[in-house]
C-alpha cells in the first residue's frame, strides 16, 4: 500500500475508534437511550457479519437525528458522525469493545478528550463541557458592567441522580438579545467559534436564526426557583425515584423534573414510600427496561398529600405541625446520610467556587481519594424502600393498576 493510501487509512480507523469510545461516553451520560450501543454489540456478538450494517445506521442517525427502531436518536454534529462510514469487526473484536463500553465512560472529563467531544457534540450539549469556566468567571467585569456569571451556569442532568455528580457547566445567555449576549466578550466568542457554525445548519429555522439560545428559555422554571436556596429535583425516567437537592443556581436539563419547594417535609413526602408506590401505579413506561416516567401531571398532581402539607401551601403555613417537623426531621437524615456516602468528610474537601453565587467544589483529597469516590455508587439508595417496595407492574397489570391508583 502507497504511503499516501496507508495514511487515509489510518485516518478512516483512527476516526472509526473516536466514533466508538463517543458511543461509549455518549450512552453513559444518557445521551444515547437506553444502552443503544452495548445492546447493538451485544446483538453482533452471536451474528459479527451484521455489526457494520448495524453500526451504519447508528452513525447515520448521529449523523442528521433519526430513529432505531422504536427509539429516537439525538442529532450529533460538528464533524465526528459527517458520515456513515463504518468498518466491519469480527466476534473478537466485538468482544473487546464491548468489555470497553461495560467501563464507565461517564467518569471521563471530556475536555480530557480534546476536541473529539467538543466537535462531536450537539452545541446544547456541547456548552456542558466547562473547560473554560473557571477562567471565564474570574475575568474582569465587561463592557455592560456585568460579570460572565451571569451566563455561566452549573448544569445537572439524570445521570447525578444515581451518583456522585458530575462538575458540568452549561452557557446560558437565557432571552437576551444577540447583541446584548455579545457583551459578556470572552463567553460569546466561544460561542460564534463553536456553537454557531453549526447551529447555523439546523433543520429548525428559529434554532438556526437564534443560534446562541436554548431551545427552549425555561423562563418559568427560573421564575418559579428565583426566590428559592434550593429546589429538588427527579429524574423523567428512572428506574428509582429519587429526589436530590439542587443550589438554585443550577439548571437542570430537560431530562429532569423539577419540584419548585425548599422545605424538608416536601423532600420527605416525595421520598417516602407511599409517593413511590403511587407513582408506580400511575405512571407510564418507557424502553427497553420498562423504566417508569415520573409524568407531573399524573404522579405528582394525583398524588394525595397528607391534608395541610399539599404543595400549594407556603412551607411556613405548617412548619409548626407535629406531622411537617417528624417528616422534615427524617428527610434532613436521609439527605445527610446521602452526602456523607457521596461525599465522606475523610475522602473530599469543600472550596469555595471562585466567585460567591455558587455552590461550593467538592473536589477528592489526593488521588487515592479520587480512586476510592470513582467507584463510589450509591446503590443503597436504590434500595431504601426496601422490604415492600412494590414490584414494577407488568404490562398485562399495569392498565389495571393504573385504573385502580
Amino acid at each position: 500500500m502507497s504511503a499516501p493510501h496507508a495514511a487515509r487509512a489510518s485516518e478512516a480507523v483512527a476516526h472509526f475508534i473516536n466514533r466508538l469510545v463517543f458511543c461509549m461516553f455518549a450512552e453513559d451520560v444518557d445521551l444515547l437511550p437506553n444502552k443503544m450501543f452495548k445492546r447493538m454489540l451485544e446483538h453482533t456478538l452471536a451474528l459479527p457479519d451484521e455489526f457494520q450494517i448495524m453500526a451504519s445506521d447508528l452513525f447515520r442517525a448521529m449523523k442528521t437525528g433519526g430513529r432505531i427502531g422504536f427509539e429516537h436518536v439525538a442529532w450529533f454534529n460538528g464533524g465526528l458522525f459527517n458520515d456513515d462510514a463504518a468498518l466491519p469487526l469480527d466476534k473478537d473484536d466485538i468482544a473487546l469493545t464491548l468489555g470497553a463500553a461495560a467501563l464507565d465512560w461517564a467518569e471521563i472529563d471530556p475536555s480530557i478528550l480534546g476536541t473529539l467531544f467538543e466537535r462531536g457534540l450537539d452545541p446544547g450539549k456541547r456548552s456542558q463541557l466547562g473547560a473554560h469556566y473557571t477562567e471565564w468567571l474570574t475575568m474582569p467585569l465587561n463592557p455592560n458592567g456585568r460579570p460572565n456569571a451571569d451566563v455561566l451556569k452549573p448544569t445537572v442532568s439524570g445521570i447525578d441522580l444515581a451518583r456522585r455528580p458530575l462538575d458540568r457547566w452549561v452557557i446560558d445567555f437565557g432571552t437576551r438579545s444577540e447583541a446584548e449576549a455579545a457583551l459578556y466578550e470572552a463567553v460569546f466568542a466561544y460561542a460564534v467559534a463553536s456553537i454557531k457554525p453549526v447551529r447555523a445548519g439546523n433543520r429548525e429555522a428559529r434554532t438556526a436564526a437564534n443560534w446562541w439560545h436554548h431551545r427552549r428559555s425555561g423562563a418559568d422554571l427560573k421564575l418559579a426557583i428565583a426566590p428559592l436556596e434550593r429546589f429538588l429535583a427527579t429524574g423523567l425516567v428512572s428506574k428509582h425515584r429519587i429526589f436530590s437537592w439542587y443550589h438554585r443556581s443550577f439548571l437542570p436539563d430537560t431530562r429532569l423534573v423539577v419540584i419548585a419547594r425548599d422545605d424538608d417535609a416536601a423532600f420527605g413526602i416525595l421520598s417516602s414510600i407511599f409517593h413511590e408506590r403511587w407513582t408506580l401505579r400511575a405512571c407510564q413506561y418507557h424502553g427497553v427496561g420498562n423504566d417508569p416516567i415520573y409524568t407531573p401531571g399524573s404522579t405528582f398532581e394525583t398524588f394525595p398529600f397528607p391534608e395541610g402539607l399539599t404543595p400549594n401551601l407556603p412551607a411556613s403555613t405548617y412548619a409548626s405541625d407535629p406531622r411537617a417537623v417528624k417528616i422534615a426531621d427524617a428527610a434532613k437524615r436521609l439527605n445527610e446520610l446521602r452526602e456523607a456516602w457521596l461525599n465522606p468528610s475523610d475522602l473530599v474537601k469543600r472550596m469555595p467556587e471562585v466567585v460567591p453565587g455558587f455552590p461550593d467544589r467538592i473536589l477528592a483529597v489526593d488521588d487515592k481519594a479520587a480512586a476510592i469516590l470513582k467507584r463510589r455508587m450509591p446503590a443503597w439508595r436504590a434500595r431504601r424502600a426496601t422490604p415492600g417496595s412494590p414490584p414494577r407492574p407488568s404490562a398485562r397489570r399495569r392498565a389495571r393498576s393504573i385504573g385502580s391508583a
